[in-house]
């Protein structure tokens, strides 16, 4: 009884993960891999005519219940993975790639400028200042864009 509460039945993730992830172990086995929702599946295709069921459930009728003395399969169970959990994943490689464009765009806005600019202002160590400029408390070098590190 324990192990029901530290994975999911139907598809053997952790309750860590899902916490973790967002989701909510308990929202999961309450909606997505609901074990009651799975067996009401299980009964009803295995009570309904031949010519009523789809494809997919044609096919999960073989698996869990094969013709001749072949053992069960249940190949047709998600393991280790979740719709939700995949939709998040996709959510978040969105985001990455987004702020990835993101910073691509600023940096080639910094690198227009400093194309047109042939001088830049750079913060320098008060010890390599001899003559140059100090405006207001800040300590200023104009290198020649050649000079540039």
């Amino acid at each position: 009884m324990e192990a029901l509460r530290a994975k999911c039945f139907i598809c053997n993730l952790d309750r860590t993960k899902l916490d973790h992830s967002g989701i909510g172990f308990d929202r999961h086995i309450n909606g997505e891999h609901n074990p009651m929702h799975y067996l009401y599946f299980l009964l009803r295709i295995k009570q309904a005519a031949a010519g009523e069921l789809s494809a997919q459930e044609t096919y999960v009728l073989k698996e869990a219940w094969p013709e001749e003395n072949n053992r069960a399969s249940f190949a047709w169970l998600p393991r280790e993975t979740t719709h939700s959990l995949r939709r998040l994943q996709r959510l978040m490689d969105e985001d990455e790639d987004a702020t990835v464009k993101q910073r691509i765009e600023h940096l080639e806005k910094r690198l227009t400028v400093r194309a047109r600019h042939p001088f830049r202002l750079q913060r320098a160590p008060a010890a390599r200042l001899h003559g140059h400029q100090q405006a207001k408390g800040v300590d200023l070098i104009c290198l020649p864009r050649s000079r540039r590190g």
